[in-house]
């Protein structure tokens, strides 16, 4: 019961994910997006850091968390949402969404061959879904259906 309360919530954050790309399509609209992009990384660093602190979870890094912790920074962080704010000046919301949605697939087909872990049936369902909703929206284009 507990691995279903897990997926829930970790389907519920991706959708709000989803979402979110749609937003910063607009907002790459009006404002430059290394702008925006810093921003929203300020305003997560504060929040994340208020949750942690009000659970007691603050605490001094080791140098070696703080040099692990600046280097997935910018590489994870920082450049992911630049260039996703960048990117999405020269293409739709739409688009972008079908780029950061095949992320996760690509990445279960790469732990699987890397893992040499074979799926289950509920993964390949998860796959196959999820492959057929960026078909579909790609093979519909920006005619609508």
């Amino acid at each position: 019961m507990n691995n279903i309360k897990t997926y829930i919530l970790l389907t519920f954050i991706m959708a709000s994910w989803g979402l979110n790309v749609s937003i910063i399509k607009i907002l790459v609209s009006y404002f430059p997006p290394v702008s925006i992009t810093s921003l929203r990384i300020l305003t997560a660093g504060i929040t994340v850091f208020l949750i942690l602190s009000i659970m007691g979870k603050v605490r001094k890094p080791s140098l070696r968390e703080l040099s692990y912790i600046v280097f997935g920074g910018l590489l994870s962080v920082v450049s992911h949402h630049l260039f996703l704010a960048i990117g999405l000046t020269g293409t739709s919301a739409v688009n972008g969404g079908l780029i950061l949605g095949a992320g996760p697939l690509l990445t279960a087909i790469l732990s699987s061959i890397l893992l040499r872990h074979k799926p289950t049936g509920i993964q390949v369902l998860g796959f196959l879904l999820g492959g057929s909703g960026v078909t579909f929206i790609v093979l519909s284009g920006n005619k609508g259906i």
